[in-house]
C-alpha cells in the first residue's frame, strides 16, 4: 500500500486507501439517526439521555449502519448507574459505562462541533464509546465534531474509601473473590478498584476488576494470591479511556479483536481529573483514547488481534494520565497505518517524579508497522512525551514535546514486522549442525519481501548477510 509523497506540503502522509476509506463512509453515511428523534435532549439538565443514546446507536446498528448526529449542545449523562436502563421507545439495554460501537458494521457519531456538541459524563457513564467485549471485529468507524466533558470525576466521587470488615484472600487465577463488609449498593458504578497502600496485606497499592454479583461486592485477581487485612481500605478507581478505546468486563482491553479504519477528528476531551504522586493510582490509567489489542489467555484465536488504519487528527486532550494509546499486549498482536497528527495532549500536572503517563505511545509489545506524528503537542507527562515501539517505519514531524520526565522514548520490545504474520522468517541449511566455527551458512528459501542485504537474527545473534 503505498505512501502519500505530499506529506511536506501539509497533508498527513497516511496512505491513499485510508482517505479513499474516509470517503466511502462518509458517502454511505447518507443514512442520519437525528439523536434527538430517540429523546437525547441537550439543554445541560438530567434526562435519559443515556438509554436514549443507546437505542438511537442500536437503531443504527439493526439498519446496517449510518450516522448518529448528536445535537448541539450539554448533553448531560448524570443520575445513571450501571445495569438494565429503559429507553422512552420501551426499549431496554444494559448500561456498561459507555455507548458500544456496533461490530461489523460502518458508523459515524458526529456532533456539531467541539464545544458545541457536548457529551458530559457522570458517575455511572464514565466512557464516551467503546470497542466492547471480547473478540469481534469493528471497521469504518468515524467519531468527529464533539467534546467529551469527564466532569473532573475521580474514583472517590464513584466510590469512597472503606475499610474491609474482615481479612480475606484474593485467590489469583481468575478467582473472583467477594470482599467483606464492602456494600454493593454504595460499590455499584465502580468497574475497578485500588487498595491504598497504608493497607497491611500484600494487596495494598494493587488494582483489580470489580463487579456486583447479587448482594456481593467482588473483585477479580488474575495474578498470584494475595491478602487483604481487616481494616485495609479499598475505594473506586478509574481504569477506563475518555472519548473511545477497547473496555471488556474481565480483562480491561481488547481480547482478540480486529479493528479497522478508525478515524477520530474535530473532537476534545476537558476536565479530565489527574493528579501526582502517590494519589495517582487511583485514577493512574485514565487514557483519552486507548485501543489495546491482547490474545487470550485460554488459547490463540483464530484472527491475529490487530488495529490497523487508525488515524487521529486535530484531537486536543486536556487531563488524563495518558493522552492516545495504541498497542498490542505481546508479540502476537499487530498494529499497522497508525497516525496522529494536529493532536495536542497535557495532563496538567507539573511533574515532580516519575509517574505511569504518557502523552502518545505506539506500539507496546505488538509487531508494528508503519507509524506516524505529525505536529503533535505533549505537555507534562510524567513519563515519556512520545514512545513509540519496535515499528518498521515511523515518522516523526514538527512535534513539540513540553516538560515530560522522559523526553521521547524508542525501543524495540520485540521485532518490527510487515504483516500480521509477523516478522519473516525461513529454514537455514547449511548441510548440518550451525557450529561456532562455521564461516557461512545457506539459507534455503529467503522470503519475497525481504531486502537482498541487510541485518538478520539467528536465535539472539545478529549476522549482516548479502544475496
Amino acid at each position: 500500500m503505498p505512501l502519500k509523497n505530499d506529506w511536506q506540503n501539509g497533508d498527513l502522509f497516511t496512505p491513499a486507501a485510508a482517505n479513499d476509506m474516509a470517503n466511502a463512509v462518509n458517502n454511505f453515511n447518507s443514512l442520519v439517526f437525528d439523536a434527538r428523534e430517540y429523546g437525547v435532549i441537550a439543554d445541560g439538565a438530567e434526562h435519559n439521555n443515556v438509554a436514549n443514546l443507546l437505542d438511537c446507536v442500536a437503531a443504527c446498528a439493526t439498519a446496517g449502519g449510518g450516522t448518529v448526529l448528536l445535537p448541539a449542545g450539554t448533553i448531560v449523562t448524570s443520575g445513571t448507574n450501571l445495569g438494565t436502563v429503559t429507553a422512552d421507545s420501551g426499549n431496554t439495554y444494559t448500561n456498561n459505562g459507555g455507548i458500544p460501537l456496533p461490530q461489523d458494521t460502518p458508523i459515524t457519531i458526529a456532533g456539531h462541533g467541539t464545544g458545541v456538541t457536548v457529551l458530559r459524563l457522570s458517575t455511572g457513564f464514565i466512557r464516551a464509546f467503546d470497542f466492547w467485549e471480547t473478540g469481534g471485529s469493528y471497521s469504518d468507524v468515524t467519531l468527529r465534531d464533539f467534546t467529551v466533558d469527564r466532569n473532573n470525576i475521580l474514583g472517590v466521587n464513584i466510590a469512597p474509601a472503606t475499610a474491609v470488615t474482615s481479612g480475606v484472600t484474593l485467590t489469583g487465577g481468575g478467582v473472583w473473590t467477594t470482599l467483606p463488609g464492602i456494600s454493593a449498593t454504595t460499590f455499584r458504578n465502580a468497574q475497578s478498584v485500588y487498595f491504598l497502600p497504608s493497607g497491611g496485606g500484600t494487596a495494598a497499592g494493587q488494582r483489580y476488576v470489580c463487579r456486583v454479583s447479587g448482594s456481593n461486592f467482588q473483585v477479580l485477581n488474575n495474578a498470584s494470591n494475595v491478602t487483604v487485612n481487616s481494616g485495609d481500605t479499598v475505594q473506586a478507581s478509574i481504569v477506563a479511556h475518555v472519548i473511545v478505546g477497547n473496555y471488556c468486563n474481565t480483562y480491561l482491553a481488547g481480547i482478540n479483536q480486529v479493528i479497522d479504519k478508525v478515524l477520530v477528528e474535530n473532537v476534545s476531551a476537558i476536565n479530565v481529573a489527574e493528579s501526582a504522586g502517590p494519589s495517582l493510582a487511583g485514577n493512574a490509567a485514565n487514557r483519552t483514547i486507548c485501543i489495546q489489542v491482547n490474545v487470550s489467555p485460554s488459547g490463540s484465536p483464530a484472527t491475529v488481534p490487530q488495529v490497523t488504519n487508525f488515524t487521529a487528527r486535530n484531537v486536543r486532550m486536556e487531563g488524563g494520565a495518558y493522552g492516545i494509546e495504541v498497542a498490542g499486549s505481546n508479540p502476537n498482536t499487530f498494529l499497522d497505518n497508525i497516525y496522529f497528527a494536529d493532536c495536542y495532549h497535557d495532563t496538567g500536572v507539573t511533574p515532580v517524579n516519575n509517574w505511569n503517563s504518557s502523552n502518545f505511545i505506539i506500539g507496546g509489545n505488538a509487531w508494528v508497522n508503519r507509524v506516524g506524528v505529525v505536529r503533535c503537542i505533549g505537555k507534562n507527562s510524567g513519563d515519556v512525551a512520545f514512545e513509540v515501539n519496535q515499528p518498521w517505519t515511523c515518522y516523526e514531524v514538527d512535534c513539540v514535546w513540553e516538560d515530560s520526565w522522559t523526553g521521547v522514548y524508542r525501543t524495540s520490545f520485540g521485532i518490527p514486522a510487515r504483516t500480521a504474520a509477523g516478522p519473516p522468517t525461513t529454514t537455514l541449511n547449511n548441510g548440518g549442525t550451525l557450529s561456532s566455527g562455521a564461516s557461512s551458512c545457506t539459507v534455503t528459501a529467503l522470503p519475497a519481501d525481504v531486502q537482498r542485504q541487510g541485518l538478520a537474527k539467528i536465535d539472539s545473534e545478529l549476522i549482516w548477510y548479502e544475496v
